[in-house]
């Protein structure tokens, strides 16, 4: 996963249309960047100090787990509080997002054109005047999920899949629909865990050994994690120290 230090509003995210109706560049309700899931409760946190520029899925970990993949981002009203007027005027209430999925030739067929563009509902989530939230959204169903696994990787990768992401919120009992922020996921099949994929479990170095935890958010996304096959199941991360042999006495 690349981080970098936060740095200015990303305003240029705010550029891509993926609504079928009208464009709008609208920006008083922005994404102002992906952040990483936090660790233990997996949500996004408004107040982080990073920035997410990119993906990167494991679809053959994400399949043999049920795994898909999960974008966390920051939501700001970009609204200030005016005196004289009632700040529930200046406050959004989000209600849901419209997403596209821009996908590589490789996995179109994974990805039928009518999956590309759909409307996730979210809980209603209230936004002060100059304030901000974090939220998450799943990227992919899991059809999809197993559609993708099923196409052979061949070159390391499939490429870059696009995922473009656009606020609805109400203020003042009016729906606006805000200008869509990017974020860019690399899919792969095997890119995350290596070798491991088909490794029996029986074949685990001892305890104690060196071994690549992953994401514990989801363990096919993002980082490194080593995984072996038991009986027919996939286990990866720290679900594979349960078959680790005890280290041979002295």
């Amino acid at each position: 996963m690349s981080f970098v230090r936060r740095t200015a509003l990303l305003l240029g995210l705010a550029s891509i249309a993926v609504s079928g109706g009208c464009v709008t560049n609208d920006i008083s309700l922005v994404i102002t960047e992906f952040v990483p899931l936090i660790d233990g409760a997996c949500g996004a946190d408004p107040a982080s100090m990073t920035l997410v520029s990119r993906g990167v899925y494991d679809v053959g970990v994400g399949s043999g787990l049920g795994l898909g993949y999960t974008v966390g981002f920051i939501v700001k009203n970009n609204l200030a509080t005016m005196s004289g007027v009632a700040v529930d005027t200046q406050v959004f209430f989000v209600e849901s997002y419209d997403v596209e999925l821009e996908v590589p030739t490789a996995l179109q067929p994974a990805i039928p054109i009518d999956q590309r563009s759909f409307n996730v509902p979210t809980a209603t989530a209230r936004i002060a005047p100059a304030g901000a939230i974090g939220t998450h959204l799943p990227v992919f169903t899991p059809k999809q999920v197993l559609a993708m696994a099923s196409i052979p990787d061949t070159l390391g990768g499939f490429g870059d899949l696009l995922v473009h992401i656009r606020p609805i919120a109400t203020r003042a009992e009016e729906q606006h629909t805000f200008a869509a922020a990017t974020f860019p996921l690399e899919v792969c099949n095997g890119c995350l865990s290596g070798g491991t994929l088909g490794r029996s479990c029986a074949a685990l170095p001892a305890k104690g050994s060196p071994y690549h935890k992953g994401n514990s958010c989801n363990l096919a996304a993002d980082e490194a994690v080593d995984c072996c096959v038991n009986a027919g199941q996939l286990f990866c991360g720290t679900d594979i120290e349960q078959f680790m042999k005890a280290p041979a006495s002295p």
